[in-house]
């Protein structure tokens, strides 16, 4: 049995990619010693109920402007990470952020014997650096200098996907070899149903069309441009919703969404956080209801995982072109993939929910793509293998 820890500021459930990353993890490491660290702040040991979790102290930097909470370490604490380090066998840092930064430099500097593994999936010139927003000297050129550093430094580096890993060598320049590793897909079979009037606000017609956007709400999830497209759908259709499931600043884009929408944001759902199966519940009445369809609007997906959940239970999607998701869609034939411009996507997604046969089509294409490409078994044993070789 080997001893593994898992480091990251965004560890937390319901950050979407990063939570269902984890838990794949852990599903995948069972049988095996794991222990989670992460920030104070945030929730992980509330959500990892059965695995053991180091939380390190934090404190905001400028909270009111939206800087990020910063790791410190306390002499205990220090004394107590350094201990739990030497104890393991592997350690994964996920992403490069204030606390990943720390722990590599707290190994290389003692000197502990553990395998390091890097988990990169963002892009880091365009918005992981708002992990470092405290620290205004850092350019964006420094963040990738700094993700390139702890590249050399660790054992080996893994990355979500071909399209991402040609970023890293291409736009980076970076130098390691950088190991692919996808996560699986695969909400829980729905057990009962979700009260669709409470997350709406009021009752929803049957006929209705959504148009489902599942992601952290976040500044770099491109949303303006989202309610854009929106607004001239819901012009030509008032029967359309657009549905954002996840958590984040969903205060501040519901208020960016009366600015952009006027009074089509009526149509425009906030979940908020939902746990998985909550997730799987909320898509079978959405299918049962009505026309569904998936929409991203990121333009730096790595791997994208809430869109490739709409794919596997059937949803056919538009996405992007020129991204990581824009390779899966067109290689399945599950949905559309579009020039970042409201004008054209807009014209597209009004084309497709007028054609609800044709999305079911596209969607059972897109299904079973993602059925035989993401499966647990393919890539539980992959990351085993990564890991551990």
């Amino acid at each position: 049995m080997a001893k593994i820890i898992i480091a990251g500021d965004s560890l937390q459930p319901y950050t979407c990619g990063v939570s269902v990353v984890v838990d794949a993890y852990l599903e995948a490491l069972e049988g095996h010693e794991v222990t989670i660290v992460a920030p104070h702040h945030s929730d992980v040991n509330e959500y990892y109920k059965n695995v053991k979790v180091i939380r390190l102290p934090s404190i905001w930097l400028n909270r009111k402007r939206g800087y990020r909470a910063v790791v410190y370490l306390t002499r205990p604490y220090r004394k107590k990470l350094i201990s739990d380090l030497r104890a393991s066998d592997v350690l994964v840092l996920h992403s490069i952020t204030p606390l990943t930064v720390l722990l590599l430099l707290l190994v290389r500097t003692h000197r502990i014997k553990i395998r390091i593994v890097l988990h990169l999936h963002t892009q880091y010139d365009e918005y992981a650096k708002s992990w470092f927003a405290p620290c205004k000297h850092l350019a964006a050129a420094t963040i990738v200098q700094i993700m390139k550093s702890m590249a050399a430094l660790s054992d080996k580096v893994i990355c979500t996907s071909e399209h991402y890993r040609e970023i890293l060598y291409k736009r980076y320049q970076l130098k390691k070899e950088a190991f692919i590793w996808e996560a699986p897909v695969g909400l829980p079979k729905p057990s009962g149903g979700i009260d669709i009037g409470k997350i709406f606000g009021s009752q929803v017609r049957p006929g209705s069309k959504f148009l489902i956007f599942c992601g952290r709400v976040a500044d770099e999830k491109n949303l303006g441009h989202l309610f854009e497209v929106f607004r001239a759908v819901y012009a030509n259709d008032p029967t359309v919703y657009l549905v954002i499931v996840g958590g984040g600043a969903t205060g501040k884009y519901s208020r960016i969404a009366r600015e952009i929408c006027g009074g089509a944001s009526r149509n425009i759902i906030f979940t908020g956080n939902l746990e998985r199966e909550q997730m799987a519940r909320l898509y079978h009445q959405l299918d049962q209801l009505g026309t569904v369809m998936g929409v991203s609007s990121v333009p730096n997906e790595t791997q994208g995982l809430g869109v490739l959940e709409l794919m596997n239970y059937g949803f056919a999607v538009c996405v992007l072109q020129d991204t990581c998701l824009a390779v899966v869609v067109l290689a399945s034939g599950g949905g559309f993939v579009i020039a970042n411009d409201p004008l054209a996507w807009s014209g597209a997604i009004r084309e497709a929910l007028g054609n609800p046969v044709q999305l079911k089509v596209l969607g059972r294409k897109g299904q079973k793509y993602v059925h035989a490409r993401f499966s647990r078994k393919a890539s539980y044993r992959r990351l085993r293998k990564l890991l551990f070789e």
